[in-house]
């Protein structure tokens, strides 16, 4: 009986810390008309932005090495009768320094088209995002690049590229810089229509 009772709290008890380690990473976003919740998502939110009402778009920081590839996620509203979701992603140029690096997220990027997210029961899943996309980028010239990095980096790490010959050539990269949600609610009765955007944005250089 001893070994039933024990077996029965050590249960319980992983029960209740499983529960607690879910808890701590699951997100919510919050917008004034619906909220999406994703379960097991690390991000950085130090000043507890996500708490507060998001308006057109919300900006979520991920935690270094996260992804929010293939992740189930809900959106709970009660106002529409038609949700679609999209997503796409955004790669920008990086600059490496064995350890520290500069990112050329206020210049150029590529953009993917928007894909129609597939659920899953009653959740969304994300899109995967192959390593072979994480490359792609508009055609820009060694030039454009250079004069890009002196410009938001500075002399020294335009300097550090100037031999480069295209825009992956060490140690200059591409990388996924953001990924967005688009969030498209309908209400067919009267043809309302209401657009959101999350943009998760992406540790680079690393």
């Amino acid at each position: 009986m001893k070994h039933l009772l024990y077996f029965f709290i050590l249960c319980l008890f992983n029960f209740s810390y499983s529960q607690n380690v879910k808890n701590e990473n699951r997100t919510i976003i919050n917008f004034s008309d619906f909220n999406i919740t994703f379960e097991n998502l690390e991000v950085w939110d130090n000043e507890n932005k996500l708490k507060e009402i998001q308006k057109d778009t919300a900006n979520v920081s991920l935690e270094l090495g996260e992804s929010i590839d293939g992740k189930l996620f809900k959106i709970n509203q009660s106002k529409f009768d038609k949700v679609e979701i999209y997503q796409r992603f955004e790669n920008s140029i990086t600059v490496m320094d064995e350890g520290p690096h500069c990112d050329l997220t206020e210049w150029k990027h590529f953009y993917s088209e928007w894909k129609l997210l597939k659920t899953k029961d009653d959740s969304f899943i994300t899109n995967s995002h192959p390593v072979k996309d994480w490359e792609k980028f508009i055609p820009v010239s060694t030039e454009e690049i250079i004069d890009a990095v002196k410009e938001h980096c500075g002399l020294r790490w335009s300097e550090h590229i100037k031999n480069i010959k295209n825009a992956t050539d060490y140690p200059c990269g591409v990388s996924t810089s953001r990924i967005f949600l688009k969030i498209v609610l309908k209400q067919t009765g009267n043809n309302t229509k209401q657009e959101n955007i999350i943009s998760f944005e992406i540790a680079m250089g690393c």
